[in-house]
């Protein structure tokens, strides 16, 4: 049985979107770790975690997916 619980559920909106922001951030700042020696090879990198960040999804409830 699945449960319902969920990092949403368990931190409220606010906090969770806190979480991704902090968690964005960090990615951008491992991908400057590259840019010495990749330069501006590294920007695709940038916009895939802009964009996996920003990017639109619709949630469903589990029990409504036959």
């Amino acid at each position: 049985m699945r449960s319902n619980a969920s990092v949403l559920r368990a931190l409220g909106m606010d906090r969770a979107l806190g979480i991704v922001e902090e968690l964005k951030a960090q990615a951008k700042t491992e991908a400057d770790r590259f840019a010495d020696k990749y330069g501006d090879r590294v920007l695709p990198l940038y916009s895939f975690v802009d964009y996996a960040v920003e990017r639109g999804f619709e949630l469903q409830d589990a029990a409504a997916t036959p």
